[in-house]
C-alpha cells in the first residue's frame, strides 16, 4: 500500500480518488472552506505556500494567461522560484515542526495530502510529498519495479506502490528515467 500519496479537491469530490479508511486525509490549503472538513480529517494550513508566494505566482499565471503564453502555469512556477521558496517554507517555524508530526504519522499510517491544483507539477503537494518520503525515507520505487497505471491528468501516470507519477520522477529531486507501458501509453515508449 502507498504510505504517501497526493491528489486535489476535485477527485475526491467526485469520488475518482477514495483513500483507503486507515488514511489520514490533510488538507494543505489556506483559507478552506467548510466542506473541506466533509471529505478530509483535518485542514493543515501551515504547509499551504505563504500567501505572498501564491499572490506572486497567481499575478504571474493571470498575466501569462493574458499574454496567452503556452503553459501558463509552468511560467509562473518557474518564475516565481516557487518550488525553492516553498522548501523554504517547510523549513522554518511551524510548518518544519508540522512537517516533523506528519513523517510520524506516515510511519503509523497511510497519508494523503490534498490541495486544489489538479497539475501536481505545478502545485505545492508535489513538493511537500517529495519532503515527506526524503524525511520518512520513503522514495520512489527502483527503476523498473514501478507499477504504472493511468494518471489524473492525460499526461500523466502513476505508480501504484511508491505514489510518484511520471512528471515527479522525470523534473523532481529524485528524477528517474521513466519507461512508460506500451498498454498506457498507446504503443509510444519514451
Amino acid at each position: 500500500m502507498t504510505r504517501l500519496r497526493g491528489t486535489y479537491f476535485a477527485r475526491l469530490t467526485n469520488g475518482v480518488a477514495t483513500p483507503p479508511r486507515s488514511a489520514s486525509v490533510f488538507a494543505v490549503v489556506r483559507d478552506a472552506p467548510e466542506w473541506v472538513e466533509e471529505i478530509t480529517d483535518r485542514n493543515l494550513p501551515v504547509l499551504a505556500p505563504p500567501k505572498r508566494l501564491e499572490t506572486a505566482r497567481n499575478r504571474v499565471e493571470s498575466t501569462a494567461e493574458d499574454d496567452r503564453v503556452d503553459d501558463p502555469a509552468l511560467v509562473a512556477w518557474n518564475s516565481v522560484n516557487f518550488e525553492a521558496q516553498y522548501r523554504r517554507h517547510l523549513s522554518r517555524g511551524g510548518a518544519r515542526e508540522v512537517l516533523t508530526t506528519l513523517v510520524e504519522t506516515v510511519e503509523h499510517r497511510p497519508v494523503w495530502v490534498v490541495s486544489w491544483r489538479s497539475r501536481a507539477d505545478v502545485d505545492h503537494r508535489s513538493v511537500l510529498l517529495e519532503e515527506l518520503r526524503e524525511r520518512a525515507e520513503i522514495g520512489p520505487c527502483e527503476p523498473g519495479d514501478h507499477r504504472w497505471s493511468r494518471g489524473p491528468v492525460p499526461t500523466t501516470i502513476v505508480c501504484g506502490r511508491c505514489g510518484y507519477d511520471s512528471t515527479s520522477l522525470a523534473t523532481g529531486q529524485l528524477a528517474q528515467d521513466v519507461e512508460i507501458p506500451a498498454r498506457l501509453s498507446g504503443g509510444a515508449r519514451r
